[in-house]
């Protein structure tokens, strides 16, 4: 009995279903299947596949008037593997219009992660508040050097302004940004990817002495900055058609 009890009892990585097969009503006959003359070789390989099955849970003992064929597949590294022929099965079974969802388990939703909320960006509806800013490049070097074009764009007039650089070091950026501070003064945030010159600490130290609040959008997704993006886009089609 306890030996019966343990072929009962799934291991804990095996979730339960249960599963049931509606025969048509049309179908008179009981049709099973005599199992084929197999090679020793084969039939050890069915009989130890078996055990495993029953042993882990997956099968269990029946006793259905309804039997298919069991046969040996070949994989591609030549290793064996033990299917049931259906066939003739699945023309005798009630096909359901619409496809039934399997129910969640509430072992599958335990391991899932907590839903969180999106955190938006802030921006005022005042000219000059936020900034987004971005490095263009490495382009083709000009007679001066210049390789690279810093575009910031303000998110409220989507007013752009575009500086050659360089480089993209942090050095250079904040030279750009004291320009725009002689004229325009400095925004109350900048929004910039994770480069190296926003990322440094003397970006840093530069947002902390003028008081901007820097945010530094998710790495791999540059829709976040989508402003910016679609400037660059305009920038090297412009400069394209210059360069002919």
């Amino acid at each position: 009995i306890e030996e019966v009890d343990s072929l009962s009892v799934l291991p804990i990585d095996v979730t339960p279903n249960e599963v049931e097969l509606n025969i048509g009503p049309d179908v008179t006959n009981i049709f099973k299947d005599k199992p084929r003359r197999l090679p020793f070789s084969e039939k050890k390989i069915i009989q130890t596949q078996v055990a495993e099955w029953l042993e882990q849970g997956v099968v269990e003992p029946c006793s259905s008037e309804y039997s298919s064929l069991v046969v040996i597949v070949g994989k591609k590294d030549g290793t064996p593997r033990v299917c049931i022929d259906y066939r003739r099965l699945n023309k005798t079974k009630s096909r359901e219009d619409h496809i039934q969802l399997r129910p969640l388990y509430p072992d599958k939703s335990e391991k899932r992660k907590e839903g969180g909320l999106l955190h938006p960006l802030q921006k005022e509806d005042t000219p000059l508040h936020t900034y987004h800013i971005d490095h263009l490049g490495p382009l083709e070097s000009t007679n001066k050097n210049y390789k690279y074009v810093l575009a910031i764009i303000d998110a409220f007039t989507k007013f752009v302004w575009i500086y050659p650089t360089k480089s993209t070091t942090s050095a250079e950026v904040i030279a750009k940004l004291e320009i725009q501070k002689a004229v325009f003064g400095s925004p109350f945030q900048i929004i910039s990817d994770r480069g190296t010159a926003f990322t440094s600490g003397d970006f840093a130290d530069y947002c902390a002495k003028e008081e901007i609040k820097h945010h530094a959008i998710t790495t791999g997704l540059p829709r976040t900055n989508g402003q910016i993006e679609r400037i660059n886009q305009a920038t090297i089609s412009v400069l394209s058609k210059l360069s002919l």
